[in-house]
């Protein structure tokens, strides 16, 4: 008996992570937003403020989530629907990201 499983990989040029889930450890997608910092600041500088960009999560039964890409909404939510299509889980879209 075969399970289905998602098998994601991430490669650098110092190493190399791979995570497998199963389908059925999956709960879904969400695409929202994260807020990330714009850079390096020195002693108060405003440099490194927040600003939001958009991001998928793949959503894990337990409650963890695993950051899958970020970017471009229209890129992200092609994929996150084609993504969500595979494997039948459902997609949840933040609000802001609605259009």
């Amino acid at each position: 008996n075969t399970t289905a499983q998602a098998t994601l990989h991430r490669r650098s040029l110092h190493r190399s992570v791979e995570l497998r889930i199963p389908y059925t450890e999956i709960a879904g997608l969400r695409l929202g937003l994260d807020e990330v910092y714009s850079g390096f600041a020195l002693g108060g500088s405003s440099a490194a403020e927040k600003f939001p960009v958009p991001s998928l999560r793949l959503i894990v039964r337990r409650g963890d989530a695993v950051l899958l890409d970020r970017g471009g909404t229209r890129r992200l939510k092609s994929l996150a629907e084609r993504i969500s299509q595979t494997i039948g889980k459902p997609l949840e879209i933040d609000e802001r990201l609605r259009s």
